[in-house]
């Protein structure tokens, strides 16, 4: 059966102890020194958990609030505006948060000041880009790019206020580091036995003190490099493994954290599939990827037959239920290896391994089961819904993945004027597109 934990602070009154016997003046000395050494640790340990997770959560918030100007651009959806508004103000507060530390030296402070004046820049770029009406326009692709090049400024000063709280961390682990060789030196000094005792007093204290404020250290150095799966394996019998508990907790913390903020980028808020975004980042990573094997690759976009008409008559929340069914029905009926996305409104898209004919056939395949079955709205009504169709595909249409896309939405714009609930993909010489499933619309 163990015994009890050996606490840090009984490790370090016992080699107080062993200094004290020989030589009393050489003892009180070197119980100041480890004094300082204990001060320098707490401003290391709270720099480290307290500051830096303040300026990586800053970070994280700057890093999202990018988001709605853009989607703003791309969908015209004002709803955004509500969206920055909040990433705002948290911002704000954070911001606050870390100029009123007690811990910041005057260089800190006037990054922070620096970052802050360059964030209400940012904002007030933003707000530009919110009252921008047509958002089509080189100007409106200027004024992000501006907003972009700006929120990137205020970032990089967040970055270099993160490396000075390191060297602030370093320069502590220095000023111990320092402290103890001036006890060494001052015991070498003295006389021989003095000397003897201070060597095995310094393998208790490298053991008991510096090896684990070296590993929190070096962890933490990792830590605000972004390497979010650092870990810090100490024993957990004294202060310093609590200590390291406390950090890996944060860490792993810190880590599902990005991992939700990276989620909640890619993904579409109602359906929860894929976002535009998302889709052209798959798009390029796939095409690429086809034209190095020389295989098939199509796109499907599909649309929700009528959708203005569901919204006219029964209201955006039953619209809301429409395209979230439809959006799973669609989801059930694909595989793994293809992709579904929400391009925008009422429209989704595929990307599918498959040749020319066999995403005609899953394309049908979707649209029968969309057809087959209304759907069941809040109140109780069966909503019937179909949905068009156009198929792409490389190498047999188009030679770029933008004109992939391109000639999918000719094709379902194609099945929408002949009548809707069909499926109709582009021939492979060019041209009309070519129905390939023809049912009566709804």
């Amino acid at each position: 059966m163990p015994g009890r934990p050996v606490r840090v602070r009984t490790k370090l009154y016992l080699c107080l102890l062993l200094l004290f016997i020989p030589l009393l003046l050489l003892g009180s000395g070197a119980y100041y020194t480890l004094g300082r050494v204990s001060e320098n640790l707490d401003d290391m340990v709270e720099r480290t958990l307290i500051d830096l997770p303040r300026i990586t959560n800053l970070k994280s918030l700057l890093l999202l609030a990018k988001m709605p100007p853009n989607d703003y651009l791309i969908s015209g959806n004002a709803g955004e505006r509500v969206t920055f508004d909040n990433f705002s103000s948290r911002i704000d507060e954070a911001l606050f948060k870390i100029r009123t530390s007690q811990r910041t030296n005057d260089e800190a402070l006037f990054l922070v000041e620096l970052a802050a004046e360059n964030w209400r820049k940012s904002r007030s770029l933003a707000h530009a880009i919110f009252a921008i009406e047509n958002i089509r326009t080189p100007a409106a692709e200027n004024a992000m790019r501006e907003f972009d090049a700006q929120m990137a400024r205020t970032i990089a000063l967040l970055d270099q206020l993160e490396r000075e709280s390191f060297h602030l961390v370093e320069a502590g682990v220095d000023k111990t580091r320092a402290r103890q060789r001036s006890m060494l030196l001052g015991t070498a000094l003295t006389c021989g036995l003095a000397l003897l005792i201070g060597i095995v007093t310094t393998v208790l204290l490298t053991r008991a003190v510096v090896r684990p404020l070296a590993a929190l250290r070096r962890h933490a150095y990792r830590l605000g490099q972004g390497d979010l799966k650092t870990r810090i394996n100490l024993p957990l019998d004294d202060e310093f493994g609590s200590l390291a508990e406390v950090f890996n907790t944060m860490a792993g913390n810190l880590e599902r954290s990005q991992e939700v903020l990276h989620d909640m980028a890619m993904r579409d808020g109602l359906t929860g599939l894929y976002n535009r975004r998302e889709f052209h980042h798959r798009l390029q990573a796939e095409f690429d990827r086809a034209r190095r094997r020389q295989s098939p690759l199509s796109i499907l976009m599909m649309d929700i037959d009528h959708f203005k008409k569901v919204n006219d008559t029964y209201g955006h929340l039953v619209g809301d239920e429409v395209l979230r069914e439809v959006a799973a029905r669609v989801g059930r009926h694909i595989r793994t290896m293809d992709f579904l996305a929400r391009y925008g409104g009422e429209e989704f898209v595929i990307i599918t391994p498959e040749p020319h004919q066999g995403a005609l056939v899953l394309a049908e395949r979707i649209r029968a089961q969309v057809a087959d079955e209304p759907v069941l709205i809040s109140d109780g009504q069966l909503l019937p819904v179909t949905i068009s169709l156009g198929c792409a595909t490389w190498p047999d249409q188009g030679e770029t993945d933008l004109e992939l896309v391109n000639l999918a939405d000719q094709a379902l714009y194609s099945a929408k004027e002949q009548g809707r609930n069909r499926v109709v993909g582009q021939p492979p010489s060019g041209g009309k597109p070519k129905l390939k499933v023809i049912s009566e619309p709804c």
